[in-house]
């Protein structure tokens, strides 16, 4: 079994509990000392759509892809 990494990994998570939709950027990494995952908020994303907040964190994960590409 791998071992989990200690490199913090960056994404954007979607709250749509409240009226309008927010993103919060985490980081997300292996506290190797109490053997969990560990999460830090870097900031939050306001006054965005639904869809435009899916498009950024599409693009976090490497998935969006450029109008221009072929």
């Amino acid at each position: 079994m791998a071992m989990p990494s200690a490199e913090p990994k960056v994404h954007l998570e979607i709250q749509t509990s409240r009226k309008t939709p927010v993103g919060i950027l985490r980081t997300t990494f292996w506290d190797r000392e109490q053997k969990k995952y560990r999460h830090q908020q870097i900031a939050r994303i306001k006054n965005k759509s639904l869809d435009e907040l899916r498009l950024i964190q599409a693009s976090f994960r490497g998935d969006a892809v450029l109008a221009e590409s072929p």
